[in-house]
């Protein structure tokens, strides 16, 4: 919003928080997220290998026609994906089930956006059966829903491989309750 005579531009927070953490993001999805193999994450992935060539217009539409009845989609896979990377890198396995999956751990109460991912999912594997990893989805939905929110697109490379293990124990986060005078970098020191 910008108010006549002044010229000051006034940034609505949230936006400027997704952008810049989706900015971090970005340097740091390709630093730490390499498959089992080793193998490099690349762009456009499943087009060069001949397994789904329209993934991420597919996952782009998708993420558009969800966005647009529900804006908090991009705070919601912004949380999913952090929870996700922070844990085993950006494997998808705080998407798998279980009681004592990373679902469950107290740190990730409040995630939400579960069944968006799950639903693209399902249909990704009508179109291209067994091809399209869950975490290549939650990045690619992240960056889509980041950008309709106002931010700038940005590449994903792809080529990641869905985790099979999930343990609420490994799941170490500050607690979503954290106060900021509690709040430390120091909790991410074992984590660099």
């Amino acid at each position: 919003m910008m108010r006549r005579g002044g010229g000051v531009f006034l940034v609505h927070l949230p936006l400027l928080a997704a952008l810049a953490l989706s900015s971090w993001w970005m340097v740091v999805n390709a630093a730490v997220t390499l498959p089992p193999e080793d193998a490099p994450l690349i762009r456009h992935y499943y087009k060069k290998h001949n397994t789904c060539a329209n993934v991420e217009p597919f996952v782009r539409h998708q993420v558009m026609l969800y966005w647009s009845k529900d804006k908090s989609l991009t705070a919601k896979f912004l949380k999913l994906l952090y929870a996700d990377s922070m844990v085993n890198g950006c494997d998808a396995s705080i998407l798998l089930d279980g009681p004592n999956s990373e679902k469950t751990a107290p740190q990730n109460a409040g995630l939400g956006g579960f069944e968006i991912i799950d639903k693209i999912k399902t249909v990704l594997e009508d179109r291209c059966p067994r091809a399209v990893s869950c975490a290549d989805i939650l990045n690619l939905a992240t960056r889509d829903a980041v950008h309709f929110a106002g931010a700038p697109s940005y590449p994903v490379f792809l080529g990641r491989r869905d985790g099979l293990d999930s343990n609420a124990a490994w799941v170490d986060l500050p607690s979503p309750s954290i106060s900021l005078r509690n709040s430390s970098c120091n909790s991410f020191n074992p984590k660099v």
